[in-house]
């Protein structure tokens, strides 16, 4: 049985502020590593991880678009 302080909430916000942030979502939030790490899986893990992947990935493809219309 573990002692001490029960463990934080996930914040609101954790999910969108990871898919834009990734893991500097950290220092935004202000959360020390072992905290971050246990919201992550508590928030979804794989799948929310798979989320932020996308994410990058359609703002990359959307830059690329966006680069491709000045030439």
């Amino acid at each position: 049985m573990k002692h001490g302080r029960p463990p934080h909430p996930v914040p609101e916000n954790f999910e969108e502020v990871f898919i834009q942030f990734g893991w500097d979502a950290k220092d935004v939030l202000g959360m020390d590593t072992p905290r971050f790490k246990r919201t992550v899986t508590e928030a979804g893990g794989e799948d929310l991880k798979r989320r932020r992947k996308n994410y990058v990935l359609g703002r990359r493809l959307s830059s690329l678009k966006v680069g491709a219309r000045g030439l």
